[in-house]
């Protein structure tokens, strides 16, 4: 089953059973995009605007229309989103992470901040992948090492090493290594 008729398939899910609706929305947006059909993919993500996902929604629609060029739509989901103040983590991680690789790197630290206000305390601060994310953009900001970035670095050296395995893991062996 390709991306198309999964997306299809989904689309009459929500038609035959709406319970799970919003997650449906969500995952059938995302099959359209893979499909190549972003233009339904948006309508789908607007749908879901509303409901249990929004914030979700509104991420991906954001990260779906800087794809296709439209900015200013993107970055409007993008400050709807803050002014919601959602309370995960790591949805405001990964818009910061979209905005470091769209090098939008003064954006992205200050999402990465947001996302840090979300945890409880220092000591989850200081074991949390999203540090590493900070960290990583205020180096590349060229901002001096803070004490949030020296208590992360030994779990950013880790998530390297994991990289570099799974790389080498999955690698063809007349790849060279």
């Amino acid at each position: 089953m390709d991306a198309a008729d999964k997306a299809r398939r989904l689309e009459q899910e929500l038609e035959d059973d709406p319970e799970d609706r919003d997650d449906v929305l969500l995952e059938a947006a995302d099959a359209w995009r893979s499909a190549g059909n972003p233009n339904r993919a948006i309508q789908l993500l607007t749908e879901a605007i509303g409901g249990e996902n929004t914030d979700r929604a509104r991420v991906v629609l954001a990260e779906v229309l800087f794809g296709l060029g439209r900015e200013d739509e993107a970055r409007a989901q993008l400050d709807a989103l803050r002014k919601s103040w959602p309370e995960s983590a790591d949805l405001l991680d990964e818009v910061a992470m979209l905005l470091d690789h769209r090098g939008e790197l003064e954006e992205a630290l200050a999402w990465y901040e947001l996302a840090l206000a979300r945890l409880e305390d220092d000591d989850e601060r200081a074991t949390s992948y999203i540090s590493v994310g900070r960290r990583r953009v205020r180096r590349k900001l060229g901002l001096p090492e803070d004490d949030l970035d020296a208590a992360v670095e030994h779990l950013e050296r880790q998530m390297d090493d994991l990289v570099r395995k799974a790389i080498a893991k999955v690698a063809r062996p007349d790849q060279p290594r």
